[in-house]
């Protein structure tokens, strides 16, 4: 690697060869099957009381990406990847049918922000912006050693040569408003297990509601209901003038999973371990 692994933490190569899209028409070198995320190495199992409580120093940020990346990222990749959902987009932004890169948001990507880096490598379509966001700030460092080790592995292909990175600190806060450059300006928003501290709720809320295209955009939010706590947001983002669409079929495999592990494992609870599809839209 280009750069050494910080203390207790490694550099993790996630395979997307799983997750295949099937970008084509391109001239350029081969897409890579790899992304790197540097991420707290598995033998490493002590938490620190910092980052336990960084929610109490960071004003409020759930900590729980710093600490390590979770299956329901990897499945959101998938699904970004394979699903066609980024060509659909790309066709909606544009009414006159000449499609143009689509600009995509992660919230709470934690230390790796593996749906983003995946998305860029794979890049289905042409990408405009890809802001990839934490509101730790330890997070957001990370963040940026990753997106800067993958251009330096020349992981992400040169369709993307063109493509606006960046790895910025947003915490989610209903009394703020993004800058110009970002207030609905986003085709595609993604987040992967943000919704189970309620607490943030009304923030998300907000904050997806000024980033995201009125009419074209969408967000994709994936996560398990944890109690009751995903179908509580989805009313309170209804109330705030959301369309809210929920999935448990968006994945075959993940299907299948689901009906051999509730006959098979009796320590799998699909309340806590089967991840649901959230789709956020907002009338133009």
């Amino acid at each position: 690697m280009r750069c050494a692994p910080q203390d207790n933490f490694a550099w993790v190569a996630y395979d997307l060869s799983t997750a295949c899209s099937s970008a084509s028409g391109f001239s350029e070198r081969p897409e890579s099957s790899t992304v790197y995320v540097h991420e707290k190495r598995k033998d490493f199992t002590r938490v620190s009381i910092a980052e336990l409580l960084s929610h109490q120093v960071n004003q409020g940020v759930d900590n729980t990406g710093n600490i390590r990346t979770w299956p329901s990222e990897q499945i959101l990749l998938s699904y970004l990847l394979t699903s066609g959902v980024c060509t659909e987009l790309q066709q909606r932004s544009d009414p006159s049918g000449d499609p143009r890169p689509i600009n995509c948001c992660e919230l709470g990507s934690g230390m790796a922000g593996l749906a983003s880096l995946g998305l860029l490598a794979r890049a289905p379509v042409a990408l405009g912006r890809v802001l990839v966001t934490d509101g730790n700030p330890l997070s957001v460092k990370n963040l940026q050693l990753c997106v800067n080790e993958n251009q330096a592995q020349h992981v992400f292909p040169t369709r993307t040569d063109n493509t606006e990175i960046t790895a910025e600190l947003l915490r989610w806060d209903r009394h703020s408003t993004p800058t110009q450059d970002s207030l609905h300006q986003f085709d595609l928003i993604f987040a992967s297990d943000c919704l189970f501290f309620e607490d943030f709720h009304e923030d998300l809320v907000h904050t997806i509601k000024s980033l995201l295209r009125r009419g074209s955009g969408r967000c994709l939010l994936l996560q398990p209901s944890r109690g009751g706590s995903m179908e509580r947001f989805c009313a309170l983002a209804q109330r705030q003038g959301f369309t809210v669409r929920r999935s448990e079929d968006y994945d075959p495999e993940i299907v299948r999973k689901h009906v051999e592990y509730q006959q098979t494992r009796p320590d799998y609870l699909p309340d806590v371990h089967f991840p649901v599809l959230l789709t956020l839209s907002l009338s133009a």
